[in-house]
């Protein structure tokens, strides 16, 4: 269920300029790909879990994520 709404609250938040919060990003970012793609997107984004990710941070979490997964 979560993952059907994803992407309605992603580009919500690029329509109306707002922040989506996430509780773990590693949740959010087990796809390098598709974390590049949203920040390229102009995508704000906040981590509950580490909210003072920058976006080398979260370049380098989202490629060990996705490492875990795999």
């Amino acid at each position: 269920m979560a993952d059907q709404n994803l992407p309605k609250a992603l580009t919500h938040a690029r329509k109306i300029g707002g922040t989506l919060v996430i509780a773990k990003l590693a949740r959010f970012a087990r796809n390098v790909a598709f974390t590049a793609t949203e920040m390229e997107r102009g995508t704000n984004f906040v981590a509950v879990d580490n909210p003072s990710a920058n976006f080398l941070t979260i370049h380098v979490l989202a490629a060990v994520a996705e490492d875990e997964t795999r």
